[in-house]
């Protein structure tokens, strides 16, 4: 009668503590389909660290280094080129180990049958390992026919190959990490059992387009760089691969050259139909932190920080605006992109084939379409104006986040597609938008919050807001009908600046903490952001200067980004050289 294995007269070459019910990782533990929180003790259950797989085992020298493959640990995390990049935490490229299927063997009692693993060559590339119930036959998952069934599974019960094979999936949590420069961005595809390493997961929001988890991920199971933040999940509710698409692109286009400005991408998931990206996760976004600071403190550096984060968003909005060069086969999610391109708008890129749809490239222009407080979000800052301990207000660097409704083709029946208070004018007058300075103009109207939270807090915020709901609508401008006389194919409406909004920019510019830098912002907003006509719009003869006083030298349409961000750095720059400038009152015996 043939020996059970745990009856040999040999000793024993492996040791493991005993364990009366062995740790199987629940089948449904995966963050895109449990949105409930869990407590990090538990999660940290559902997956084995690289560590563990060391610790209080016993392993003779010779057949330890063909279980790791070497004399040191290979468990790194591999640098692996992004278009090998896989699911597994083990490159499919790096050496052959067995570390994995000895934690699993450890997990179920059977550590003994290492040795026929070893004999076979069955090694951690080949996880998953797949069962066919039909046979019980166990197949790596490289053999697509299952024409050659593993021996070293003879003898095991089918109990026994379904723990291994549900066991099998607790030692291949991911590891997430950035791809090369020229694709910076990687895009992780998961089985549904693949057990994602987060050992915290917590819904912190819901918009139109997802839902917003912040997780943490095991910092053995990331390469971000030293990140020691939470991350922020958002899983879109669209199940079209088009959306992620929609809602990935502009910021793969941006994570090339990464702006201080702008949230970047880190990653892209699927998993189970669900589609998700990673960033990073915020402290607070500018609405809430508006809403938490009943006044900020007036003083010099305050306003350092304000001109410094505005002058930013500038630069960072300029960015997002480009020109940038992309591949046609890129654009493919929009119907028919290439019929709308002119000819000479295209660019010819090296490539094998030239006769290929993506051997083009075409400079597009990208818009976010949906600024706004709530999308500008608050990371603690890693630098200082001048170094030294300042009011918190100062600890933050804001960035554009949510890219959901940006893009670049141009907006068709605009009316009701854009919403919020900050929406531009020619949402409502024109048949189409074209081009992007519909962001100048929420951006406009952010500011003109901004200063008013600086100068009132909380309080002189809601009055302004309360004041704007008293028209038809919350938004910054009014249409009325066009007279007869004025006859234009593209609209029966003109848009104005409504007046609450001109009358409480004249008060803010009598405010006590009115300085010339507050001035020369008011300046620009009401000059050349928060203006009606962005160079497609029709011209009312009965237009009368509601677009407010245009700067010296500059024209009355709404300027692009790149000027603003010009003359917002220059003031910037004044703040930081005359403290007179930024801070001292020009309505020195007003009460505020």
């Amino acid at each position: 009668m043939r020996p059970r294995a745990g009856k040999s007269s040999q000793p024993p070459v492996f040791r493991s503590a005993p364990q009366t019910d062995p740790v199987v990782p629940p089948p449904h533990s995966n963050l895109l389909q449990v949105p409930s929180p869990t407590p990090a003790h538990l999660l940290q259950e559902t997956f084995l660290r690289a560590r563990d797989f060391h610790s209080g085992m016993i392993l003779r020298e010779k057949l330890a280094k063909k279980i790791c493959g070497s004399n040191r640990s290979t468990m790194c995390p591999p640098s692996p080129k992004p278009e090998r990049m896989t699911d597994e935490f083990t490159s499919a490229h790096g050496p052959r180990t067995y570390q994995r299927i000895f934690a699993v063997l450890v997990l179920l009692e059977k550590s003994l049958r290492i040795r026929r693993f070893i004999k076979e060559k069955v090694t951690d590339r080949d996880l998953p390992l797949t069962l066919r119930l039909s046979d019980e036959k166990m197949f790596r998952r490289t053999d697509k026919r299952q024409s050659n069934p593993l021996a070293c599974f003879k003898g095991w019960s089918l109990p026994a190959k379904k723990r291994f094979e549900q066991v099998q999936w607790g030692v291949k949590a991911p590891y997430f990490c950035q791809g090369s420069d020229d694709r910076p961005v990687l895009r992780f595809s998961f089985d549904s059992k693949v057990i994602l390493p987060f050992t915290f997961r917590e819904m912190v929001g819901e918009g139109a387009h997802g839902v917003v988890f912040k997780v943490c991920i095991h910092e053995g199971h990331h390469g971000f760089g030293g990140h020691t933040r939470p991350f922020a999940l958002k899983i879109l509710k669209d199940r079209d691969a088009k959306a992620l698409t929609r809602e990935s692109m502009v910021p793969k286009l941006l994570s090339r050259e990464p702006h201080p400005n702008i949230l970047p991408l880190l990653a892209t998931l699927e998993q189970r139909g669900k589609y998700s990206l990673l960033f990073e996760s915020a402290e607070t976004s500018l609405a809430k932190y508006w809403d938490q600071t009943p006044l900020p403190a007036a003083g010099h550096q305050t306003t350092l920080w304000l001109a410094r984060e505005c002058a930013g968003l500038a630069r960072g909005l300029t960015r997002i605006h480009g020109p940038h060069m992309v591949a046609i086969g890129v654009l493919a999610h929009l119907d028919s992109f290439k019929d709308k391109l002119e000819p000479g708008e295209h660019h010819r890129v090296r490539a094998e084939k030239p006769s290929e749809p993506s051997s083009y490239s075409v400079y597009i222009a990208p818009r976010h379409g949906d600024l706004k407080a709530e999308n500008l979000l608050l990371f603690p800052s890693t630098t200082g104006a001048d170094g030294a301990s300042r009011d918190p207000s100062q600890d933050y660097t804001i960035k554009i986040s949510d890219f959901g409704l940006s893009g670049f083709d141009p907006i068709e029946n605009p009316k009701g597609r854009i919403t919020g208070s900050y929406a531009p004018p020619e949402s409502e007058t024109h048949p189409v938008i074209y081009g992007n300075l519909c962001d100048v103009w929420s951006l406009g109207c952010l500011y003109l919050e901004f200063i008013v939270w600086y100068f009132g807090g909380k309080e002189l915020l809601e009055t302004f807001i309360k004041l704007r709901n008293q028209e038809p609508t919350c938004r910054f401008f009014e249409t009325y009908p066009l007279d007869q006389a004025v006859s234009d194919v593209h609209t029966r409406h003109f848009a104005q600046v409504k007046g609450c909004v001109l009358k409480f920019i004249r008060t803010l510019r009598n405010h006590e903490r009115c300085t010339r830098y507050f001035s020369d912002f008011l300046d620009l907003i009401e000059g050349s952001m928060l203006v009606i006509d962005d160079g497609h719009l029709p011209h009312d003869p009965k237009d009368k200067g509601h677009h407010g006083p245009p700067i010296e030298g500059q024209e009355r349409i709404r300027q692009n980004c790149r000027k603003v961000a010009s003359r917002l750095d220059e003031m910037y720059t004044t703040c930081l050289k005359d403290e007179d400038y930024a801070f001292k009152s020009l309505n020195p015996n007003t009460t505020e």
